[in-house]
């Protein structure tokens, strides 16, 4: 009996240590994939804009139907006064002429001109983004906020 729970303690203990490394790794995983753009330190100035949209995640995925979880290093501007949809990161803002349209409970945010990029954005704010580079997509999950 003794020999018993001594091998279900042994378990037990290997059983948590590995849920702890696990735990661990995941968490360091998350910071390094994690937005950390200061929107407040850039060296420039944002150009005028009714909602800002943060990411969370962003995925790359491949025409090889692999996708892959990158740090995300854009964050998106709108606004909603004069129809401006911008695509920011360290370098000044890339600037779109937008139509935002309703669907449902969601606002879809496009350039007029085809340039291979939508938003959709929820009542609550949050909002996916996804932007075609060549035939490989980007997809982007985040937080808008008004300002």
């Amino acid at each position: 009996m003794k020999e018993k729970i001594k091998q279900y303690w042994i378990l037990f203990v290997l059983i948590g240590f590995l849920s702890f490394y696990y735990i661990q790794q995941a968490e360091t995983e998350n910071e390094e994939l994690s937005f950390d753009i200061d929107i407040y330190s850039l060296s420039y100035e944002l150009p005028k804009h009714t909602l800002i949209c943060l990411p969370k995640t962003k995925y790359l995925c491949v025409a090889d139907d692999i996708c892959e979880n990158i740090k995300p290093s854009t964050f998106v501007l709108y606004d909603s006064t004069n129809n401006l949809l911008y695509r920011c990161d360290n370098k000044p803002c890339d600037k779109y002429d937008a139509i935002r349209e309703r669907s449902g409970l969601f606002f879809n945010i496009e350039p007029i001109l085809p340039r291979g990029m939508m938003m959709k954005i929820a009542e609550g704010g949050e909002y996916f983004e996804t932007v075609s580079f060549g035939l490989d997509v980007l997809i982007s999950y985040g937080q808008c906020y008004n300002r």
